[in-house]
């Protein structure tokens, strides 16, 4: 999962005895409370790793015996947005010959990210710290956009709110 703000699933899954492996990316929106969160709390059934700002990949795979069963593949991420309230598409893989090659390729990645430790949330911490200012200020603007540009041009259109619901992820 690209970003992580909320763990609210990733935690039932861990205390029903299910194995995580959380692959994220450390950058904004990933929040360093939660991850710490998840790092201090579960000592066993999860592993925590982060990769490169490049990672922006959001791949669940669900496995049963050893074998992967299911994947989910989309935009959304694990955070409120994500979970609850942006319009995410998201499909869901059965076919074994697309399991293989998906749990292959979140191996690979995977095998190139660290395992995450308290230092590496630190200096997280710190830079989010440090940039909160100019992060602040560009996501001030990216509303005002929205507000001023696009959601004038949605309503002059007559479009209903599309509403995602999350139901697919607490289902498992």
């Amino acid at each position: 999962m690209a970003y992580l703000s909320d763990a609210d699933l990733i935690e039932s899954w861990v205390r029903r005895g299910t194995a995580v492996k959380l692959l994220v990316a450390l950058q904004a929106p990933s929040d360093p409370r939660v991850l710490r969160h998840l790092l201090d709390s579960f000592q066993v059934g999860i592993e925590l790793c982060f990769y490169s700002a490049r990672s922006h990949s959001k791949l669940l795979i669900f496995w049963k015996d050893g074998q992967p069963t299911s994947v989910q593949v989309g935009s959304s991420n694990f955070t409120g947005g994500g979970l609850y309230s942006n319009i995410e598409t998201n499909v869901m893989v059965r076919e074994p010959a697309h399991l293989a090659k998906l749990a292959e390729h979140f191996n690979q990645i995977w095998k190139q990210g660290a395992l995450l430790q308290p230092p590496d949330l630190d200096a997280y911490e710190k830079y989010l710290h440090e940039t909160k200012t100019e992060r602040d200020r560009l996501s001030q603007k990216a509303a005002s956009f929205e507000g001023r540009v696009i959601l004038p041009r949605i309503r002059a259109k007559g479009a209903g709110r599309i509403r995602k619901e999350a139901a697919d992820y607490f289902g498992f």
